[in-house]
């Protein structure tokens, strides 16, 4: 593969979910927030570059909140030197995940995250 192939597509359960976390936040206008950060493993026999997962949020009554997203992109990077390998861990920084407008939606007491597309 060079720099010009797009790497091939593997299956969902090429990365196994071990945390989500849910941590406060605020948005650019100062309204409460929170991130939703994925912590996941590569259990493929090959270099993941992009993750993408559907991400439901609860509030504590265990009802679906409208705040979390059918299809989103909770990891990649642009170079193959970037990518997760086989074997390896990653663990979202704290300003990168899902942001969910509590203050909008109302505060989520927990998120799951189901992965969709791995490449």
């Amino acid at each position: 593969m060079d720099a010009t192939t797009p790497p091939a597509a593997l299956p969902p359960d090429a990365v196994q979910v071990i945390n989500v976390r849910l941590i406060p936040c605020r948005t650019a206008q100062g309204n409460t927030a929170q991130m939703v950060l994925t912590d996941w493993v590569n259990q493929s026999r090959s270099p993941i570059t992009a993750v993408f997962a559907e991400i439901i949020a609860y509030d504590a009554s265990g009802k679906p909140l409208d705040s979390g997203a059918p299809d989103y992109c909770i990891f990649a990077v642009d170079r193959p030197s970037q990518a997760v390998q086989p074997g390896q861990t990653y663990t979202e920084p704290d300003d990168s995940g899902f942001m969910l407008l509590s203050h909008f939606y109302g505060e989520a007491a927990r998120a799951t995250v189901r992965i969709l597309r791995v490449r």
